[in-house]
């Protein structure tokens, strides 16, 4: 009980200084904001057990937070792993990863990339409004000058992602 009090002040600490960047000021950008936040996010989730070495993250198009997910991934770790950031063009050029960003102008692919990944257990990761009732499991929107975001619980679940209660509770429903 105790560490999960700790948890929900800690997000907490981490949702409130996310939005007072945006609010305060609006030199702040989106996408640093969100590469935070997914790095964030990794700590208060668990995956399954997998082979691969680094705890990998795919930028499928273009997006600004590909070179802001390097920056973390530079000073970073996901735990014991290093993190390795990868950025693919098409949906073959998809590997193994941990989370597989989509950003808006492949957003047409999330219905063909959730039939291809089922039973996997990459945490996708849209900015497309509905996204989550197509196969996105984690979606951040924007409200005026505020970031927040929406899981996808039953989704995580039946991918064996095991998402702190603490975490889950600072999602907006």
């Amino acid at each position: 009980m105790q560490i999960l009090i700790v948890m929900q002040k800690r997000i907490s600490i981490l949702v409130l200084t996310l939005s007072i960047f945006i609010t305060a000021s609006g030199q702040v950008k989106i996408s640093t904001l969100q590469s935070v936040f997914i790095y964030s996010a990794i700590k208060y989730m668990e995956w399954p057990n997998d082979d691969l070495t680094d705890f990998t993250i795919t930028v499928l198009g273009d997006s600004p937070i590909y070179d802001e997910l390097i920056k973390v991934s530079q000073k970073k770790k996901a735990g014991a792993r290093n993190i390795a950031v990868l950025k693919a063009n098409t949906v073959d050029e998809i590997v193994k990863c941990h989370i597989l960003f989509i950003a808006p102008n492949k957003a047409s692919l999330l219905n063909k990339l959730t039939n291809n990944h089922v039973g996997n257990s990459t945490l996708i990761v849209t900015e497309q409004q509905g996204a989550l009732g197509q196969g996105s499991d984690l979606n951040f929107s924007q409200r005026g000058e505020k970031i927040t975001f929406q899981i996808s619980e039953r989704s995580l679940s039946e991918k064996k992602i095991k998402v702190s209660s603490a975490f889950s509770t600072l999602a907006e429903k």
